[in-house]
């Protein structure tokens, strides 16, 4: 065996290395994702808007970004927090405002941090009301988090560091 037999299977081993570094990367980013989920009859902001609807308005609120359903409302929203209410409104096509009760908020997966391949990646936090799930970027998960009533007998939200 010569030199260049030995260099070639060692680039054929990074080669497969790397091949394989990045179909974990992969699986994992797509496992943390949570998935494949294809539900085209899921509900969104209709069934919200049915039952939260209102007309009061609401000052202070800021743009932002959030996964209703399906439908992906990225920096399309204006977002806001009352005193015992998250307050939703899109910002084109429709000025419905939604006024949701945080008693009516519950958290399936808090916002949190996840190293994939030595690669730190934030994920969203991961809120359900009346079977709608809502999806909302780190920041403004964890300030709902901060506002949502502890139920009893349910596990307490978990502690958030700041980053």
């Amino acid at each position: 065996m010569n030199s260049a037999d030995v260099t070639g299977w060692a680039v054929k081993l990074l080669v497969f290395g790397l091949q394989a570094a990045l179909l974990y990367a992969g699986v994992r980013l797509y496992k943390l994702s949570g998935g494949f989920v294809l539900n085209p009859f899921q509900p969104g902001w209709s069934k919200l808007e049915q039952t939260y609807a209102s007309t009061t308005p609401m000052t202070g609120m800021d743009a932002g970004s959030a996964r209703i359903g399906l439908t992906s409302y990225s920096g399309t929203l204006y977002l806001g927090f009352d005193a015992q209410e998250l307050v939703m409104q899109k910002m084109f096509f429709g000025k419905t405002l939604l006024r949701i009760p945080y008693a009516r908020i519950s958290c399936t997966t808090p916002p949190r941090r996840e190293t994939v391949l030595g690669i730190s990646i934030q994920l969203d936090g991961v809120f359900v009301v009346d079977g709608v799930e809502i999806g909302l970027k780190a920041d403004t998960a964890r300030e709902l988090l901060a506002r949502l009533p502890t139920q009893p007998g349910a596990p307490p939200q978990p502690e958030l560091a700041p980053l």
